[in-house]
């Protein structure tokens, strides 16, 4: 401990002027490490030191004058232990953050001292290192935060959104996915909150989708307006899988955040419709028409063509496309009566969508639809997206199921057929067997009979009664 830093030390209760004045002539011949130590005992001995208000002034204009040293690790040590304080000078607080960009950090970041206004102007006129700094601060305002969105550089929007006491409007959030919606790193801290707005989540989501489906694109150089059709389909389609998912809350909220920002398309509610979220268009019909959400669930029940028609009139809808809902609807109300679903208004299966969308197409072409208007293209290609998740789903199906390791050709006994599975031997129940051969088409190497590959399958009763 240097000598001037155990004189203040060694007096907590009364800094005199004098002490203040030796301390001010040390300083001009000590080290910078001793100046630095002594700096920041002085500071705390203003923070907390019973002095009169004399002495408190004595020692106000020195660190003030500090201040103008030339080496910022005396300034510094002054923000270090000031900046968390709320008895620190505000005079002081405002000079420190106006400081070398190592010094303003630490005073922008932990001080309470500065308010609302002062943090936006610091934003606005400051260092990108200074905006991370605010973007850190615990407790953050709605206020600050907005300004970050608008004005922050990337790196304190990514530190923002890493921040989880902060309270970011929705209306930032977005900002956020506006701005810098495509950058990974933003994507991961925005998704990893706490809690994200369905609205926001549409916006990151649909920006990923329409990213990942134009990727395969620009590598084989095509690009232009197939890239943006390609980019449009992706996003309606994980914005159908969004809505399909949100509670009523969330999906009255990104419906009418669709509408505000003008993706409340035709095809969209179309692809909807076709997929089996009726849901979706009850809610969003209801928005653009005015009428109650079960007023609107009801005529879409009741499944007159008459009322339906009027339906999709008095929200907008081109008269065009209006075969195609109506048969939507109808479709689903007879796959439902077929498969004995209770409530026809959820779709979560695939192979029903495809299903819903062949027989569309059947009704469009029934209702003299020529095959090449661009409904039916479109609508052929939703009936293409069915059928592959379809197909998806089924080999997930598989997957998850266990090994299935079946004996060797030539080792199966005719009496009885053992099924391996996850190093378990099982052995099948006593039944009934019927011989099956194999088809000629099959080909083994190295040539060997057909007869040798007969193998015996039970024949359980259920099978036999069919």
């Amino acid at each position: 401990m240097t000598s001037s830093e155990a004189m203040i030390s060694d007096c907590p209760g009364a800094v005199s002027g004098m002490i203040v004045e030796q301390f001010l002539t040390w300083t001009q011949t000590a080290s910078l490490e001793s100046r630095v130590k002594a700096t920041a005992a002085l500071a705390r001995a203003f923070l907390v030191s019973e002095i009169d208000d004399h002495d408190r002034e004595a020692l106000e204009a020195t660190l003030t004058v500090l201040l103008d040293d030339p080496a910022p690790e005396i300034a510094a040590a002054i923000a270090k232990v000031m900046a968390p304080s709320r008895a620190a000078p505000r005079h002081l607080i405002l000079a420190l953050a106006d400081g070398p960009p190592e010094v303003a950090e630490i005073v922008l970041e932990q001080s309470p001292i500065l308010i609302e206004a002062e943090l936006v102007d610091f934003l606005a006129n400051g260092t990108p290192s200074g905006q991370v700094a605010i973007a850190s601060r615990q407790w953050l305002s709605p206020g600050v935060s907005a300004a970050l969105a608008e004005v922050g550089e990337l790196s304190a929007c990514t530190t923002l959104a890493n921040n989880p006491t902060a309270s970011i409007p929705v209306y930032s959030l977005l900002r956020l996915c506006e701005r810098f919606g495509s950058d990974i790193d933003l994507q991961d801290a925005l998704l990893q909150r706490a809690y994200l707005p369905i609205e926001v989540r549409h916006s990151l989501l649909t920006e990923i989708a329409a990213s990942q489906a134009t990727m395969s694109l620009s590598q084989t150089g095509l690009g232009g307006d197939r890239a943006q059709v390609i980019a449009a389909e992706a996003k309606d389609k994980t914005t159908v899988q969004i809505a399909a998912a949100a509670s009523a809350e969330d999906l009255q909220r990104l419906v009418e955040h669709l509408r505000t920002t003008g993706q409340l398309t035709t095809a969209l509610l179309l692809r909807a419709v076709t997929l089996g979220y009726v849901r979706f268009l009850a809610e969003s019909l209801a928005l653009l028409t005015g009428l109650s959400r079960s007023r609107v669930e009801g005529l879409i029940e009741e499944g007159r063509e008459g009322a339906c028609a009027a339906l999709l009139a008095k929200a907008g809808l081109p008269q065009r496309v209006f075969p195609a809902f109506i048969a939507a609807l109808d479709v689903q109300r007879e796959l439902a009566a077929e498969y004995g679903f209770r409530n026809p208004y959820y779709a979560d299966d695939h192979r029903f969508a495809a299903r819903v969308i062949e027989r569309v197409l059947t009704k469009c072409r029934e209702n003299a639809i020529a095959s090449e208007d661009d409904l039916i293209l479109l609508l052929r290609r939703y009936a293409t997206e069915a059928a592959r998740d379809a197909a998806r789903a089924i080999v997930a199906e598989i997957q998850k199921r266990p090994p299935l390791l079946l004996p060797a050709p030539g080792q199966v006994d005719a009496d009885e057929l053992i099924l391996v599975a996850d190093d378990q031997e099982v052995q099948a129940p006593d039944s009934e067997s019927v011989e099956i051969e194999w088809e000629d088409e099959i080909r083994v190497e190295p040539p060997m009979h057909v007869e040798e590959y007969s193998v015996a399958f039970p024949v359980y009763p259920e099978a036999r009664a069919a």
